[in-house]
């Protein structure tokens, strides 16, 4: 059999493997780049595209129905779902352009590849070989080993429904979960999140969970923790759950399954030689390197960060360059917004990490303050209670609040959780936090934000933030 011999097989043309074939294809490395479903991976065609989109028509909606408060009148919006989808659809296909041409120089294979050991690949029965091979097939959601759990949507299905419900129970209250819950609560729909443990989102902070919940049940979205689901019943209409009150049940016209990602394995990693953690994801070094000589696995299937960001930032790993893992930033889009990066507190006092918290709490009103001003700000160094990494924090009231990253509020008001014995660290490793967006200059925008400092084993800033609009 005739073969192809490359410097770089790449398995999976998500953003961890397409952003890797491109820049080493303009290295000028002969590169071949392998994918069985659509360029772009989960994230293009199946998670951060389509629900970003749907996250833009929930905000218009939104300034839409609160617009008479700002003195305009409107007619109550109505929404067009078969519009929204067709907006989705338009927006993935110019992106999917976008990667093709990125591409240029890159040898595409559609077709499931298989290892076969010794640096080769069979793709639809076609022989390649490489010096190097990259796994980069990503992750699918996962499914709770409960009766009737085929009843309930998963994120990919819930994507590619036609119409909207009148209400829907989402099972999981991690990321997927709240920003599906923020999304189709802004569109109408009457919303329950169950989640097994005591508190949302159980990668964040605990405090900043906490008000995220206290924020989201305001708009409507009902939340039941400490909750395991038992089954599924009546063709995905009801969910029936026990917590510590017994068992019950909630019903509504979906389900949908958010209860996290599990690896998409290729086959022929026995043959190869590549080993697997406990979890079932593969198992690396700090290279991205495998058990297994000259092969690496980069992105979901490593389980190291579930984010495409992150996935893309070990791929320049496996090209050579030296990136800092440590502080990873990810973000929560729903309404209010939430993110964090690095260790929250919670975290850190589980793995025995002193440290230091704050929590801040201000308000002020958005017609005082001045847009030109705001941005001069932003591009100021700031100093002192951590302005430095552009955040102050606002505790959202009744009515509209505003805040910026910068330049602190008209008027403040100190929280009386106060606690901050060190100043926030300056080191030149790490750049500034991303800045919060400034408040729109058509509705009021609030949060609430903890710092955690470390200066054990080397300074470190990191921090978990809630950012209201």
């Amino acid at each position: 059999m005739n073969s192809e011999r490359y410097d770089y097989i790449i398995i999976g043309a998500g953003p961890a493997g397409y952003e890797l074939a491109a820049g080493l294809s303009n290295d000028g490395k002969r590169v071949a780049l392998v994918e069985k479903d659509s360029l772009g991976g989960t994230c293009l065609n199946r998670g951060c595209i389509p629900t970003k989109c749907l996250c833009a028509t929930a905000d218009a909606l939104t300034v839409a129905r609160e617009a008479a408060r700002f003195g305009v009148e409107c007619q109550p919006p109505t929404l067009d779902f078969t519009a929204v989808r067709n907006r989705v659809d338009r927006v993935v296909a110019t992106l999917a352009d976008g990667i093709k041409t990125l591409l240029a120089k890159t040898d595409l294979y559609h077709g499931e590849a298989r290892l076969l050991g010794n640096g080769c690949v069979d793709v639809n029965e076609q022989l390649i070989e490489g010096d190097r091979i990259v796994i980069a097939t990503g992750s699918r959601p996962a499914v709770l080993p409960v009766p009737g759990a085929e009843y309930a949507l998963t994120s990919d299905e819930l994507l590619s429904i036609e119409q909207l419900p009148a209400s829907a129970v989402i099972i999981g209250g991690g990321v997927i979960g709240i920003e599906f819950a923020s999304v189709l609560c802004a569109m109408g729909v009457d919303v329950t999140v169950v989640e097994y443990c005591k508190e949302i989102l159980p990668g964040f902070d605990s405090d900043v969970a906490k008000r995220l919940r206290t924020m989201l049940s305001r708009k409507g979205i009902s939340f039941v923790t400490g909750a395991e689901v038992t089954a599924i019943r009546d063709e995905g209409h009801e969910v029936c759950y026990k917590n510590r009150k017994g068992e019950t049940s909630v019903w509504a016209d979906m389900s949908v399954m958010a209860v996290g990602r599990r690896p998409v394995l290729p086959t022929g990693l026995d043959a190869a030689g590549v080993e697997l953690t406990q979890r079932g994801f593969i198992k690396v070094d700090c290279d991205m390197l495998t058990s297994a000589y000259g092969i690496y696995a980069i992105g979901d299937v490593n389980g190291l960060c579930m984010l495409a960001h992150a996935a893309s930032a070990q791929g320049r790993i496996v090209a050579g360059e030296e990136v800092d893992l440590d502080v990873i930033p990810s973000a929560v889009f729903c309404k209010p917004e939430a993110a964090m990066v690095g260790l929250g507190e919670d975290a850190c006092a589980a793995r025995g990490i002193a440290c230091d918290w704050s929590s801040d709490v201000c308000s002020s009103d958005l017609l005082q303050v001045n847009q030109a001003q705001l941005r001069r700000q932003r591009q100021s160094p700031c100093h002192g209670r951590g302005r430095r990494y552009g955040q102050d924090c606002v505790q959202p009231r009744r009515r509209p609040a505003a805040w910026h990253a910068d330049c602190g509020p008209a008027r403040s008001r100190p929280h009386s959780r106060v606690r901050r014995s060190a100043p926030l660290p300056r080191h030149s490793r790490y750049p500034a936090f991303a800045h919060t967006r400034p408040p729109h200059p058509q509705r009021g925008s609030g949060g609430v934000t903890d710092h955690t400092y470390s200066s054990g084993g080397g300074t470190r800033c990191v921090s978990s933030a809630v950012v209201c609009n």
